[in-house]
């Protein structure tokens, strides 16, 4: 991508997720103005910084600054595509009717140190479990547990958490690996709710409550959490 194709991408990046007030933020002549409920005003040399001065030029920004200003606005509120639904509690938000806006939290850990944070979790998971399972794969009969989860499930973990990790420290990062790991993740999650739910059916709550409440369900549920952190980080990737 070259640099007018960079500058042009920043611009697009920040008009998605910044507007001119004129379109959402409520206006009170009495109050001096625009009533800026969902934050801001914020200026668009500072937010393009914020979100690209590691993989940007200093030119670059000031050019794609530059270009969001053209038709004179200065200040800008958050993009209304930004609403949330009343019933997530991510927050910070704040209220205006019926509508709840999700804004930014300047102290949230960036998507990539929480891929990192939840990549670190999966492994330790995965060591644990290859300590306490060291006869998978061996040609005696499996048990119950080995029937849920097999060898190259757990290499295919392994090989989806080199994969992210091989993005996360990357100044312009391939979006293809990580979505490879999410894909690999949430697919073994699926094997293991199914796998759950039938030995429920089947056998009732013994063989949950000794493997499942265990370890099964744990990582059921970390290579979900992480599988969403990565769609997460990818979402929020620069788009260049």
């Amino acid at each position: 991508m070259n640099t007018d194709e960079r500058v042009e991408a920043m611009a697009q990046w920040f008009l998605a997720n910044f507007e001119d007030p004129a379109q959402e933020t409520p206006y009170e002549s009495a109050e001096g103005g625009y009533q800026w409920v969902w934050g801001g005003p914020y200026d668009a040399r500072e937010e393009l910084g914020n979100a690209f001065a590691p993989i940007a030029t200093d030119d670059e920004i000031e050019r794609a600054a530059s270009l969001v200003e053209e038709e004179g606005i200065m200040d800008w509120a958050p993009s209304s595509n930004r609403f949330i639904e009343e019933d997530d509690d991510s927050g910070p938000y704040y209220e205006n009717g019926d509508e709840i806006f999700a804004a930014p939290n300047p102290s949230a850990p960036e998507p990539a140190e929480v891929v990192r944070r939840e990549l670190d979790e999966l492994e330790e998971m995965v060591l644990e479990w290859r300590r306490d399972h060291p006869g998978i794969g061996h040609n005696r009969p499996p048990d119950p547990i080995e029937d849920s989860l097999t060898l190259n499930d757990i290499d295919q973990i392994t090989t989806g958490i080199a994969e992210a990790r091989s993005q996360l420290d990357n100044p312009f990062p391939d979006p293809d690996p990580p979505k490879a790991a999410e894909s690999r993740f949430r697919r073994i999650a699926q094997k293991i709710r199914t796998y759950l739910a039938t030995v429920a059916t089947v056998t009732g709550t013994l063989i949950i409550e000794r493997y499942g409440n265990v370890l099964l369900e744990k990582l059921e549920a970390k290579l979900t959490g992480v599988a969403d952190a990565i769609a997460t980080w990818i979402s929020a990737l620069p788009p260049f």
